[in-house]
């Protein structure tokens, strides 16, 4: 009873383990989050659940925890059911117990008479050691749990022992408790009754009975004393009765009378002896004959069992064959033909044709924009929208074509028979169709479209890797075309390919042969005149084509994840030169840095951008980072934390390119950043009758609303800075005011800005 009460009481534990309290408390703790944003509020909801289940957890009203408590793993206190100061490590535990490595589920603590019983549960968050739960039992109620004996009062006393003998608890029967002890000379065995001699009340000798019994997996044991006289008084009648002789005379007058029967029983007994030994021999016979049978019988039987269990064997294995086909060819998600079953019929289908010398036409498909679905909607909402993609591709084809699943949003439909290329227009039509309705998921309505890229065998290729690799190309060209639709392969996909990867090879080279340089473009307070800001911007001399802006190789980079190494090298830079003007000129003008969107999201961004101001030391306050809308709005609530962490660093926030994105008002009042930039597509045009300027307009009475400072990039004409300044934007940059120059030609440029 004792072990399965303590068992329960380790499953409360876990219980509080395994809630979300103390994982959303570490959760923010890892991040960075302090008391004043939130950590408190996450100690606060710990304690009040272990107020809670101080509080409700009980036994026939009594309850059964004193107090509840969890320390860290550096032994300082962090919540609490009874109101204790928060970071105290001295709370009454021994330091090598709340140090402690190894744990064991129970520990006793104090000294005899005042033992206390600890329930201790480690708590582990993302696979790391954190602390401990630690619950102190209420004897009282651990009591109950065995002081349920019948009997007298006066007759039995309970006590619970530790393993080194210490009292942890113990009950006596009756008013005048006996309070028997065994004598030193005497060892208590566990699970074996002792019987000693002892001075009880008055000083009369006693004969006491003693039984101990462990408590399964726990330092405990429960031992019962009781007298002797409880145990054996209920036979002491017989033992009178035998004295005085009355037991005997009855036994043996039922040995008379079965004397007599016995006798009168003799003839009929000799007479039945004999027909038994007749009717034996033919038993004998009968018994031979019906072991026969029985052998038979069993021999059928094992054979039928034997037979059932091959038949359900072979069954079994075919179910095993049948899965492990499944699991081999088939796509776990969709129940379509994996990559390996695909290639196989590819295969087959390229043999077929080049007997009857016909054409194959192999699709590359792939979901367009397929990540945001998954980040806005979640990613079973992805999964059951790729099981409804497989289903509509499968009504769109004929019954020998194949549609396979090739990995995440792709997915392949195998022409075995093409006669024409009509017909493979017909099919990518078909699909781009079904692919444009509404699919319903959980209520939710959810749209996709699709790009494809078709290869055609023989003419795109002799052999199944370069036919896919062809359509592949063809379906980048397909996004490229502004998604939502189906290019064919051509030679000039093929080299644009060659020459991209020729450019991929050329950039991972220009980092370390030092091709890679910065430029800067003063930012300007229309009003004084003065350099405000300066914005880094990249070049690349190439060794064949000259001076590349971003344009020409920042996507590759994004894409190739190139982007890391160079952003980071852009942004050390950057500082150097930063701190460098600080030193020389002595003005401290903000330099805006650019952020794509692979930098945002890499895990160790705070890190670094940390340590470039640290080495450059370089004031936060001089820092400007720029993000884009997408950057921001992609996972905006994760995004929202980051800035907000940047922001706690002393760095600037600008939105680039403000305008062409699809920022929601909500999150953007909710932003801590300090100025947008008007995109140059709305200044480029900008003249009075133009559409931009209403835009413009709404931009900037946005950010005067939200307290946001403006800055229009992209100015190139007197007309459109005259504009500008009229319709009251206070910041510019451009190529009418200062095209961007090399850091030796800006420093002529530059003058302290005005306070």
């Amino acid at each position: 009873t004792i072990g399965y009460f303590l068992s329960e009481r380790r499953n409360d534990l876990q219980s509080v383990s395994g809630g979300k309290e103390l994982s959303a408390y570490f959760v923010s703790r890892d991040l960075g989050m302090s008391e004043q944003y939130g950590l408190k509020v996450g100690i606060f909801v710990v304690d009040r659940l272990l107020k809670q289940m101080v509080a409700e957890k009980t036994i026939n009203d009594a309850v059964i925890y004193e107090r509840i408590f969890f320390i860290d793993d550096q032994g300082v206190l962090l919540a609490d059911s009874e109101h204790k100061k928060k970071g105290n490590s001295a709370i009454g535990m021994p330091e090598p117990f709340l140090l402690r490595s190894e744990f064991t589920p129970v520990h006793l603590v104090g000294n005899e008479g005042d033992t206390r019983i600890l329930m201790v549960s480690p708590y582990y968050f993302k696979g790391r050691y954190r602390g401990q739960l630690v619950a102190v039992l209420s004897t009282a109620c651990l009591l109950e749990q065995v002081v349920t004996l019948p009997g007298e009062s006066s007759v039995y006393d309970i006590h619970i022992l530790s393993d080194d003998g210490r009292t942890v608890a113990r009950h006596d029967y009756g008013r005048h408790p006996m309070r028997y002890r065994l004598p030193d000379n005497l060892e208590l065995g566990s699970g074996r009754f002792l019987f000693f001699r002892t001075a009880g009340e008055g000083g009369q000798a006693t004969d006491m009975a003693a039984l101990k019994l462990p408590v399964k997996s726990y330092p405990l044991s429960v031992v019962l004393y009781l007298k002797s006289d409880v145990m054996f008084g209920y036979i002491d009648p017989w033992r009178e009765l035998l004295a005085t002789g009355f037991l005997a005379l009855v036994v043996m007058g039922i040995f008379a009378i079965l004397a007599r029967v016995n006798t009168q029983n003799l003839v009929l007994r000799t007479r039945i002896d004999e027909s038994t030994r007749q009717h034996g021999q033919l038993s004998d016979k009968n018994i031979q004959l019906e072991q026969e049978i029985d052998l038979r019988k069993q021999v059928e039987l094992q054979l039928r069992d034997k037979q059932r269990q091959v038949e359900e064997r072979t069954l079994e294995l075919q179910s095993s064959m049948q899965r492990a086909y499944a699991l081999a060819y088939y796509d776990t998600l969709t129940g379509l033909p994996n990559r390996k079953l695909l290639m196989d019929r590819l295969h087959q289908a390229m043999a077929t044709a080049r007997r009857s010398d016909h054409s194959i036409g192999l699709f590359f498909l792939d979901l367009d924009r397929f990540k945001n679905i998954n980040d806005t909607l979640g990613h079973p909402t992805g999964d059951a929208l790729l099981k409804l993609v497989a289903d509509r591709l499968n009504l769109c084809v004929r019954d020998e074509d194949t549609v396979a699943r090739f990995g995440g949003d792709e997915f392949i439909v195998l022409l075995p028979v093409l006669h024409q290329a009509r017909d493979a227009v017909r099919v990518a039509n078909k699909i781009l169709s079904s692919m444009a309705a509404r699919f319903g998921i959980d209520e939710n309505d959810v749209f996709t479209s699709t790009s494809i890229g078709i290869a055609v065998f023989p003419d795109d290729g002799a052999d199944a890797e370069t036919l896919l690799k062809h359509a592949d190309l063809a379906m980048y060209a397909a996004k490229e075309s502004g998604r939502n639709t189906y290019k064919f392969f051509s030679n000039e996909m093929n080299r644009a390919a060659m020459e991209r990867r020729d450019m991929e090879t050329r950039l991972r080279e220009a980092l370390p042969r030092e091709e890679l340089f910065l430029v800067f473009q003063p930012q300007y307070n229309l009003p004084t005149g003065d350099v405000v800001g300066i914005e880094a911007l990249l070049r690349w001399r190439h060794e064949e084509k000259g001076v590349l802006t971003p344009g020409a190789f920042l996507q590759l980079a994004e894409e190739s994840a190139l982007i890391l190494p160079i952003g980071e090298w852009v942004l050390r830079t950057a500082c150097t030169q930063a701190r460098e003007w600080i030193d020389t000129l002595g003005t401290h003008i903000r330099m805006a840095v650019n952020i794509s969107a692979r930098q945002f999201h890499q895990s160790n961004l705070l890190d670094i951008i940390g340590k470039v101001l640290i080495e450059t030391e370089l004031p936060p306050e001089c820092l400007d980072l720029e993000l884009t809308e997408q950057v921001i709005m992609e996972n905006a609530e994760e995004n929202i934390r980051t800035i907000y962490q940047l922001k706690a660093m002393g760095v600037a926030i600008t939105i680039d390119d403000f305008g062409t994105g699809y920022s929601s008002l909500g999150y953007l009042k909710d932003l801590p950043v300090d100025r947008v930039k008007i995109d140059r597509r709305f200044i480029s045009e900008i003249q009075p009758e133009s559409n931009d300027v209403p835009i413009v307009e709404a931009v900037l009475a946005m950010a005067a609303r939200f307290d946001l400072a403006v800055l229009a990039e992209g100015v190139e004409t007197e007309t459109q800075l005259d504009f500008l300044k009229w319709l009251g934007c206070k910041e510019a940059q451009g190529f009418y005011l200062c095209p961007p120059l090399e850091a030796a030609q800006l420093s002529e440029v530059i003058r302290p800005a005005s306070s």
